[in-house]
């Protein structure tokens, strides 16, 4: 039986002590333990970053292991580490931040992706929006899957929709847009004061009448969501659908999911049924689609409803799994 391991940077090695203590959900980052099947087993194994020497060993000699053990890896990032470790004799990773990149790189930086993901069997992306990035990056060299994410839907159950109106929004990637959902949030406070607003974010310090918090911990962050009536992510344009976990997570507790319309973003809110799309950079459609939600509390409940059946249905941690074993030829 081939041994598999699927890689996490160093930084995640107490996640499943967390996971013991009710803190994270999952017990592998993602809940990707699901991977590991009696008849299939994976263990889950942390990498330091690799050494000046040992990067360029790689970026001599990109070879993988000469030995049948697989690794797979989350990330781009992290499927270096994997690759210059030289642990493995196949490799297969998630590709998320090089698609939006692909036209910022300089020549070396965009040679060392390429030299990565041309040592990797397969790659797969969260996102439809970037598969055409992919086939440009990629060069027809490394099989590209396109695989929907997944929540864990026991961390994040469903809770009765609130009385009192709340809005929130969380998330600090690099693609997030602060200024306009702080500005959306303002606004839709102002026109109904009997709304309030938080805003978990490190970007920005202060909001007339909205609530600020640099962090808050998952457990802390599902509270928030079920407090919340309406829960709302603006982005910048982006391919890899920024804000698509805190839009999942939300709609697994039940909440209506407002999501910026960027590439790939219809796969994870319905618009219509389970939240709404909004134009990118129109802070005007944002608060006209907040302000709808919270003056018909009883359709954004509905709304919760079907956000919440919808992840049941096809955006579980489990559905996460499977469809990943089918992208690395595992079905």
């Amino acid at each position: 039986m081939v041994e598999a391991e699927f890689v996490f940077p160093v930084a995640s090695a107490a996640w499943s002590e967390r996971h013991a203590r009710g803190e994270v959900p999952g017990r592998w980052p993602y809940g990707l333990e699901r991977l590991d099947r009696p008849d299939r087993p994976v263990r889950v194994t942390h990498l330091d970053a690799p050494s000046r020497g040992g990067r360029l060993a790689w970026r001599l000699s990109p070879r993988p292991a000469r030995h049948d053990r697989l690794g797979l890896a989350w990330d781009e990032g992290t499927a270096h580490t994997m690759a210059v470790s030289r642990r493995y004799g196949r490799m297969h990773c998630g590709v998320i931040w090089a698609t939006d990149q692909l036209e910022r790189l300089d020549a070396r930086s965009l040679a060392g992706v390429r030299r990565t993901l041309s040592a990797m069997r397969s790659v797969w992306v969260l996102s439809r929006g970037q598969l055409d990035a992919m086939d440009r990056l990629v060069d027809g060299g490394t099989p590209c899957a396109f695989v929907k994410f997944g929540v864990d839907e026991q961390f994040f159950s469903p809770a009765p929709y609130p009385d009192q109106p709340l809005l929130f929004s969380a998330g600090g990637d690099r693609d997030r847009d602060h200024e306009s959902i702080l500005t959306a949030f303002e606004q839709v406070v102002r026109a109904r004061p009997h709304v309030r607003a938080v805003l978990q974010t490190k970007a920005v310090s202060s909001g007339r009448g909205v609530t600020i918090v640099p962090h808050l911990p998952h457990a802390e962050l599902r509270e928030m969501y079920r407090r919340a009536s309406v829960v709302a992510i603006a982005t910048r344009p982006n391919l890899h659908v920024s804000g698509m976990t805190v839009s999942l997570e939300a709609q697994a507790t039940g909440r209506p999911a407002i999501l910026t319309h960027t590439p790939g973003a219809e796969d994870y809110v319905d618009d219509g049924v389970t939240g709404f799309l909004t134009r990118p950079g129109s802070v005007d459609h944002l608060v006209e689609r907040l302000i709808e939600l919270v003056d018909d509390p009883a359709r954004a409940a509905a709304m919760g409803r079907d956000a919440r059946q919808r992840i049941e249905d096809d955006f579980t941690s489990r559905h996460l799994a499977d469809r990943l074993a089918a992208a690395i030829g595992w079905t």
